[in-house]
């Protein structure tokens, strides 16, 4: 068995993990919440930054759920803050155009925008 790992190695391995804690602990958690619609994983191939979108019936509904102190707010800084090279930044927009039907028509979206590549000493299942 060869012990030693690389960065990249570790860094795949966390990158994994954020996307791991993303499908399996917040969008549950999303879910779970009034006036939730949907959501969208967006990674920049380049810089390996990303975006989660979600999607909600108004916007007292996202804020409800993405504020700090919302239960998605405390998700993000609990959960994956620690992974992350710096901290993610929670916004939201007013209005949402888009061509992909009833799941947008209407709706109101949030982001979260990921700091990738991930931090040295962020490390995976904390």
């Amino acid at each position: 068995m060869d012990a030693n790992r690389t960065a990249s190695d570790e860094e795949a391995d966390q990158r994994a993990e954020v996307l791991r804690r993303l499908q399996e602990e917040l969008v549950p958690l999303l879910q779970r919440q009034p006036g939730y619609r949907g959501y969208l994983t967006i990674i920049d191939e380049r810089d390996e930054h990303g975006r989660v979108v979600t999607l909600w019936d108004s916007a007292a509904s996202a804020d409800r759920c993405l504020v700090l102190n919302g239960p998605g707010g405390s998700w993000v800084q609990e959960r994956l803050a620690p992974l992350l090279a710096d901290p993610p930044r929670i916004t939201r927009a007013a209005a949402l155009d888009s061509d992909l039907g009833a799941a947008t028509a209407g709706a109101t979206a949030s982001s979260i925008v990921l700091a990738l590549p991930l931090s040295p000493e962020g490390r995976a299942g904390g």
